[in-house]
């Protein structure tokens, strides 16, 4: 299979920690579509659920390392639908109308959050403050954020002992090994969902923020592990 990863064109920790996954498995033909990355603006951020990814390698490096061919596109427009069998997003904003429709049914996203019900930015830190259960979603991509067809969940195990860090780096490390393994999910029955459909949200403000720690108590209480899922 030839596996195209669109990834940034910088330092990237998802990108580095996929694609190495990828190449251990040694089931791929790689490439890397590396689009331009954009410093965001500074925003008052109380709780880093997810890590640096400028402490990964660059995409290049990693793709020299790997004997795969990296290619620096302006925009997503810029990297040929024919470029893959199947697109994995490791670094992405929203995708143009036109690389969408040419690559329906063939570009992969895992979604920090449990699709239709977590869609959106800081989906982890909403779930917490919402009462929702917290997954990754592997998921087809289509012209809405987060709403393309959903091929497998991943819930992601809480313990009552468990510090806020902790947990979002398990969910984090759980996002990452979906992808990877992503060949077998294809291969699963597709998960049962429900009716409900919940819109997409934005950044979380820092009002917000400071509420996780308290919010994060009650998630436990309810959805934390003993020997088996609640």
């Amino acid at each position: 299979m030839r596996l195209g990863l669109i990834t940034y064109d910088a330092r990237h920790l998802k990108t580095e920690q996929v694609a190495l996954g990828l190449a251990l498995k040694g089931t791929a033909e790689l490439s890397f579509h590396a689009l331009p990355f954009t410093p965001r603006p500074a925003r008052n951020i109380l709780f880093a659920h997810r890590p640096d990814m400028e402490e990964g390698a660059h995409s290049r490096d990693v793709a020299a390392a790997l004997g795969a061919p990296w290619t620096a596109c302006a925009s997503p427009d810029d990297i040929p639908a024919d470029a893959a069998d199947l697109f994995l997003i490791l670094g992405a904003g929203l995708l143009p109308a036109g690389f969408v429709a040419a690559t329906r049914g063939r570009v992969l996203n895992s979604h920090p959050g449990l699709i239709p019900l977590v869609r959106g930015l800081d989906a982890f830190k909403w779930a917490i403050l919402d009462g929702m259960p917290i997954a990754n979603t592997l998921h087809w991509i289509d012209e809405e954020a987060d709403a393309g067809e959903v091929l497998a969940i991943r819930r992601t195990p809480v313990f009552l002992t468990d510090t806020l860090q902790q947990f979002a780096r398990r969910h984090y490390e759980s996002e990452i090994a979906m992808m990877v393994d992503f060949e077998a999910l294809l291969a699963a029955p597709r998960p049962v969902l429900g009716d409900e459909v919940r819109p997409a949200r934005m950044r979380m403000p820092a009002e917000k923020q400071a509420e996780l720690e308290t919010a994060f108590e009650a998630y436990k209480a309810r959805f934390a592990w003993g020997g088996a899922p609640s």
